[in-house]
């Protein structure tokens, strides 16, 4: 490893709050981060399961997906992902995500269980269930399993709102995570034209658009706060298979990469 990426990593560990925490949100999915990581409202693909399982509960077709993240430029703060969607009969779904981020001197391992059903025909209720695993270098190893609730309400054709309650259970990893709240709103500014909006409970603003164009192409943007960031985000869609590309900026450290690839069956 570069002796400037063991020095960030250190730095990383030692005020994790200057950067991120263990398990913290880390705007997973390419789709959501071209979006500045609001997405609560939307939850319309697999990337619910990040941030409001609620949603998969409006899935028809089963899904395989995979996401590579690299935080900051920086290899050793990798992030991958892999995960599968099974919508079941009477309008309920299953989905399984394993999720690896870091290398060498910092891990953290997440597998999660979602399940989601319809309540109404525009009301949706989700539940993850998470094995979290951090693993630190010469700090040792501790496990635990937190408890995400997620509710979706559509409340016209056009207009959508969302509420994520992350760690209700508070799991402990040498401290306790704490509980996190999301709420969103998703509106259809025109049939090729989507606006999305987020505020959580650290009172962080995320906000993005996402536009349809011809040949299956789709191009997004958007910000967040504490700390502003600025996002951009690319997507292809072919037949039944999505790419999707998004770059994150950052006031201080180098852009964050990541792409997702979407088969549908």
């Amino acid at each position: 490893m570069p002796f400037i990426s063991k020095i960030i990593i250190l730095i990383i560990l030692i005020f994790p709050t200057s950067i991120f925490a263990a398990f913290e949100d880390k705007i997973l999915g390419s789709r959501a981060q071209g979006l500045g990581g609001a997405f609560t409202a939307l939850a319309n693909d697999y990337n619910a399961i990040y941030y409001n399982p609620a949603g998969l509960g409006k899935l028809i077709l089963p899904t395989l997906s995979s996401n590579y993240q690299s935080l900051f430029n920086l290899p050793p703060l990798r992030n991958q992902s892999l995960s599968l969607t099974l919508p079941l009969k009477k309008h309920q779904t299953l989905a399984l995500d394993i999720q690896f981020f870091g290398k060498d001197l910092y891990q953290e391992k997440c597998l999660s269980l979602s399940y989601a059903l319809s309540l109404s025909k525009n009301s949706y209720l989700g539940l993850n269930i998470k094995w979290l695993r951090l693993e630190i270098f010469e700090a040792g190893k501790v496990s635990s399993t937190g408890i995400d609730l997620g509710f979706l309400y559509e409340a016209t054709k056009n207009l959508s709102f969302g509420l994520m309650v992350k760690n209700i259970n508070q799991p402990f990893l040498g401290e306790s995570l704490p509980l996190n709240y999301r709420v969103g709103l998703k509106l259809d500014l025109n049939p090729a034209a989507i606006f999305v909006s987020d505020l959580d409970s650290h009172q962080r603003i995320y906000m993005g658009i996402e536009l349809y164009l011809d040949q299956g192409f789709i191009i997004r943007n958007g910000f967040l706060t504490k700390p502003q960031r600025y996002t951009l985000g690319l997507g292809i869609k072919k037949k039944r298979v999505f790419l999707d590309y998004a770059l994150v900026s950052h006031p201080v450290l180098s852009f964050t990469n990541q792409f997702s690839l979407t088969m549908v069956f």
